[in-house]
């Protein structure tokens, strides 16, 4: 309808009716629900009001679930939208000072923005990437470290992690070249980081960044690494 799609979600309970969605006469009924409009909404929120009665954290969190839609499915065409929801989302934490000693995100909504990140930076492009703000926190800088070039070989296994021994510093972009006569077809992808266990489920605030693993997958001979130590997966 339009030429636009929108997400409809909903559980299916067993034995109730179908539900069956009413689409919209006119375009300027579902206008405001695309996503770069729904996008502003969230540069746009005032972080010391409620709206209409409705909590800060209600509204923010309606405005996250949307948006959570709209970017798992984006793809090559959204990622100007993406980028900018990543700015924007860091920019609300900036505002509501999401920092605290060394700790991060002790509001719920902050918490809320979070979420909405983590989704965000798995659709990032690599080129599209930057340092991560809070890498002082986790693992932490590193003074006067000394870098080389060093070459790997590793023996390709069906659904195993392998190491490759090396470790880059969290800040510092490592570009990684594989073989030429490596098969591609195969699924193949790097994981950058190996502490496995996010915080998200936990209240806050964090000590860390809830999530410190990256995977991407081997599609491209070059790979660079923005966050920390890399493992081949």
């Amino acid at each position: 309808m339009y030429g636009l799609s929108y997400s409809q979600c909903s559980l299916s309970v067993e034995n109730e009716p179908r539900y069956e969605i009413e689409v919209a006469p006119k375009y300027e009924f579902v206008k405001n629900i695309r996503f770069p409009e729904i996008s502003d909404l969230l540069a746009n929120i005032n972080s010391h009001q409620d709206r209409h009665g409705v909590s800060q954290t209600e509204h923010i969190d309606d405005i996250v679930t949307a948006l959570r839609y709209y970017v798992m499915v984006s793809g090559e065409n959204e990622v100007g939208i993406v980028s900018k929801l990543y700015d924007i989302s860091f920019d609300y934490l900036k505002q509501t000072n999401y920092r605290v000693d060394d700790n991060i995100c002790p509001l719920t909504t902050q918490e809320i923005i979070a979420v909405l990140l983590e989704v965000v930076s798995n659709k990032l492009p690599v080129d599209k990437m930057t340092v991560h703000p809070d890498i002082d926190l986790f693992p932490g800088l590193i003074e006067n470290l000394q870098l080389g070039n060093h070459e790997v070989e590793v023996v390709l296994k069906h659904q195993q992690l392998l190491s490759t021994e090396l470790w880059v510093a969290a800040g510092e972009i490592a570009t990684i070249e594989c073989s030429p006569h490596l098969n591609m077809g195969r699924q193949i992808g790097y994981q950058i980081g190996i502490h496995n266990t996010p915080l998200l489920t936990k209240r806050g605030p964090w000590h860390r960044w809830p999530t410190v693993i990256t995977s991407f997958d081997l599609d491209k001979e070059v790979l660079h690494n923005l966050e920390g130590c890399f493992i081949l997966q």
